[in-house]
């Protein structure tokens, strides 16, 4: 290929680079609007002329090229237009051109395992791959329901239509004496009748005052 990258080189094997491309149109020469125009021999690689005109051409949202005559493809669109965020909460005006537009908020809608949509505004419908994705491998969040043996949360990974495991639980609280001047921190393990700690010297004299 010569250096136009449109026509082959038909000389004969030589050495060195390619001559340049003697490729000659006998065809008129036109602006991409059809009105400017350079007459024949046009040389290959010649660049067509421009009208100077709007250019007009329709991108592919409808609205025109608002730019002069010119070669190549058209700039995106830079026209203010009134677009919705992708979740459908808020309202911007910006450029046309501008797709995916996010509010920056969080989804919250109500998912089939009980939980809600915890993304970035997107596109509605694609809170989870799929339903029966979510049904079988839960939404990935914390289960959060309550645990029968104690008052805390599960903690496992939500699971739909199972119940929750009887691991023990390892949520940290406090277990004070009996006069309540003294606790330490544990962890829960599920177990309702932890005795309490036993009363000290700072008990005695919180009594005492």
């Amino acid at each position: 290929m010569l250096s136009c990258g449109l026509h082959q080189c038909n000389n004969f094997c030589h050495i060195g680079p390619c001559k340049p491309c003697k490729w000659v149109s006998n065809q008129p020469l036109f602006c991409p609007c059809g009105i400017a125009k350079l007459d024949p021999p046009i040389k290959c690689g010649m660049v067509a002329p421009s009208c100077k005109g709007p250019c007009q051409q329709k991108l592919e949202c409808g609205h025109s090229c608002p730019l002069p005559c010119h070669n190549g493809k058209c700039s995106p669109c830079l026209e203010r237009v009134t677009k919705m965020c992708l979740c459908g909460k808020e309202v911007y005006t910006g450029f046309c051109k501008d797709k995916n537009i996010s509010c920056g908020k969080v989804c919250g809608i109500q998912l089939k395992c009980g939980h809600k949509c915890i993304k970035t505004c997107h596109v509605p419908g694609k809170c989870i791959t799929s339903l029966e994705d979510l049904m079988e491998n839960g939404c990935g969040q914390r289960c959060g329901k309550e645990r029968k043996k104690c008052d805390h949360k599960c903690m496992a990974k939500c699971h739909p239509n199972e119940d929750c495991p009887e691991t023990p639980c390892e949520a940290e609280i406090r277990v004070y004496c009996k006069c309540r001047a003294k606790w330490v921190e544990v962890i829960c393990k599920s177990n309702p009748d932890r005795p309490p700690i036993e009363c000290d010297t700072r008990c005695w004299k919180k009594q005492r005052d």
